[in-house]
């Protein structure tokens, strides 16, 4: 399994963060979900295969396209790992790259960065007409494992805090538009989220 150094900022003193992931890993790209993330590069395929049943997700890129997408940002962007793309693909997310009025929205890290437009490219090379929420979607419990170790709040973050200013940093991970139709979503954030669609989309 790989460290994720790429995680960590100068100013990190503990290589291993605090917080455990709250989905099964077995939803995860791997299974192997602790206090570190490993993507196997050489066990995509067969991952990719075995989570067929969950591709069908309305609204979404099947996982197998999804994996192909995260394999492509790593190549672009010139990257050591899959856990260094999904690094910028999750801030991207958590930032709100994923909305549709967000603009180029950039996310930088450790030198790196990755923009919106550039993800939207990679992934229209791999699904015509894909969307970054449509895959955000499909990849919201991996997004949510990662958020959580980095410490990124969700795009929603601030507005949620504003009516429950008590929330743990890991359900603050979950505070992102992708995550209201997902299950393994917290309980108090989900039902905030559903609340918040329907007070701005159904009045």
């Amino acid at each position: 399994m790989k460290n994720l150094n790429f995680l960590r900022t100068d100013s990190d003193s503990n290589p291993h963060p605090t917080s455990s992931p709250t989905v099964s890993p077995t939803e995860s790209m791997t299974d192997n979900v602790n206090n570190e993330l490993s993507f196997d590069e050489k066990k995509i395929a067969s991952i990719a295969s075995s989570n067929k049943s969950k591709e069908d997700i309305k609204g979404s890129i099947n996982r197998t396209k999804c994996f192909k997408i995260v394999e492509k940002v790593k190549i672009k962007k010139g990257l050591p790992d899959l856990e260094s793309a999904m690094t910028l693909i999750t801030g991207l997310c958590q930032k709100g790259g994923s909305n549709k009025n967000a603009g180029n929205t950039i996310y930088e890290r450790n030198g790196k960065s990755l923009s919106s437009s550039e993800l939207h490219i990679i992934i229209e090379e791999i699904e015509k007409k894909g969307t970054i929420r449509q895959f955000a979607r499909t990849m919201a419990n991996d997004i949510a494992n990662f958020a959580i170790i980095m410490e990124e709040e969700g795009d929603l973050a601030k507005q949620i805090k504003l009516q429950h200013p008590n929330l743990s940093n890991e359900e603050l991970s979950w505070c992102s538009n992708f995550q209201t139709n997902n299950p393994n979503c917290p309980k108090r954030i989900k039902d905030w989220l559903v609340e918040n669609y329907n007070k701005r989309f159904r009045n």
